[in-house]
């Protein structure tokens, strides 16, 4: 009879260490299941910022063009000389503002002649920083005449 009650203390105890098992399986399994979450998680979130990358990149790129137009307008309309070029860049990139430009030149009698700016833009010679800051500098000079 000693015996079957070893083998009873047995057999529980093989339960327990079995159902201990069938726990750690289980715990295992679910967090290799949030791993695999988390990893698909992480490259939905690789791909989501690679886009808005480029989409920043892209509208960094009108952006320049843009100010770019918008410096070229400023200088037709305060009556400087401004190359063919320039006028050829805003005609393509901005012609309601090529339009408006025209109609608002002012005449001056000493035009300031300017270098072309639509060739700097496309070697983006400048960063927009400069661009912009040298832009609030001319319009306040070329105000003048």
């Amino acid at each position: 009879m000693h015996i079957k009650g070893s083998q009873t203390v047995n057999f529980a105890m093989d339960n327990a260490v079995i159902t201990k098992e069938e726990e750690l399986l289980k715990k295992k399994q679910e967090l290799e299941r949030e791993l695999k979450k988390q990893q698909k998680m992480t490259e939905q979130l690789k791909r989501e910022a690679e886009a808005a990358k480029k989409r920043m990149e892209a509208e960094q790129e009108a952006l320049k063009i843009q100010l770019t137009c918008l410096k070229i307008a400023g200088r037709i309309m305060v009556g400087d000389k401004v190359p063919g070029k320039d006028h050829q860049y805003l005609v393509k990139h901005d012609p309601s503002l090529y339009g408006k430009a025209l109609l608002m030149k002012i005449t001056k009698e000493n035009p300031k002649e300017h270098k072309q700016l639509s060739g700097e833009e496309e070697n983006n010679a400048r960063s927009s920083h400069h661009a912009s800051s040298e832009l609030q500098n001319e319009t306040a000079v070329d105000i003048k005449i």
